[in-house]
């Protein structure tokens, strides 16, 4: 699973109560899990063992005045 995002945007009823156009909240994961015959040691995404991929997370919150 290379990348996940999950967001909400608000009602505008609820919004415009606030003085915004939009507000929508979000999250993002990335390289969250990985299906491989591959034994652990040769992971098959690497061009490097030096360089292991990392997995993660951002949240955010997108605000339209």
């Amino acid at each position: 699973l290379k990348n996940l995002m999950l967001g909400y945007t608000l009602p505008q009823k609820t919004v415009r109560k606030l003085g915004l156009q939009k507000l929508r909240v979000y999250g993002a994961a990335y390289n969250l899990w990985q299906y491989s015959k591959v034994p652990d040691a040769f992971d098959p995404e690497l061009l490097s063992a030096n360089y292991p991929m990392i997995k993660s997370l951002a949240v955010g919150l997108q605000v339209n005045f």
